[in-house]
């Protein structure tokens, strides 16, 4: 998508320019070392995008916005990664999973939603950090193309961020207007393959 520039950017510099990350640690700022198959819980991420929002703008991320943040992070991340697999962008495969949290997104009328996030951020239940989270303790990589992906997504419109997650094909297989209930799971293998064949350019 031409609308992520800073992360389209930061793609083109990793090419032929990456030192594998061999001593990452999977860490959670919340819980300490964790399953070594997500590299954090959904929850770290969401407070880590508030906190960020916050001290960019100086106000308060929307629920789409935080919502939207969280599911373009994890495909854009799921896709790197899946490309760096195929050799593309990096000169080595890079020993990192592709999943960034284990909790599943559902299809919702606005687009994928994590469904913990979006009730805790509305009930004011998400735990939000205070300071700059160095304890996060991720890569490099990780962090700088985390980063890249959030600088993108905080800089583009909340119902642009809606119509460009309903142009995922995992989002319109999963998502039916005639349903009672919007709350089909969407399967991050779905994302990871969508997003490891999606240009990027």
């Amino acid at each position: 998508m031409t609308e992520f520039n800073n992360f389209n950017n930061l793609l083109a510099t990793k090419q032929n320019n990456h030192k594998k990350d061999k001593d990452m640690i999977l860490y959670d700022y919340n819980r300490g070392v964790i399953n070594m198959e997500y590299i954090m819980s959904s929850e770290s991420l969401a407070s880590y995008i508030v906190y960020l929002y916050e001290k960019e703008y100086h106000k308060t991320i929307s629920p789409i916005k935080l919502q939207k943040a969280l599911y373009f992070t994890f495909a854009y991340w799921a896709g790197f990664i899946g490309k760096s697999k195929k050799g593309q962008y990096v000169e080595e495969q890079i020993d990192l999973s592709p999943y960034l949290f284990e909790e599943e997104f559902e299809a919702w009328t606005y687009g994928p939603v994590l469904p913990t996030i979006y009730n805790k951020y509305k009930d004011n239940k998400l735990e939000i950090i205070n300071s700059d989270p160095k304890e996060l303790s991720i890569s490099d990589t990780l962090k700088e193309t985390i980063d890249s992906i959030l600088k993108d997504t905080f800089e583009i419109s909340d119902f642009k961020l809606v119509a460009l997650s309903h142009e995922d094909k995992v989002w319109q297989m999963n998502y039916n207007e005639d349903d009672e209930n919007h709350n089909k799971i969407i399967k991050r293998e779905d994302i990871l393959d969508e997003y490891t064949e999606k240009s990027f350019g």
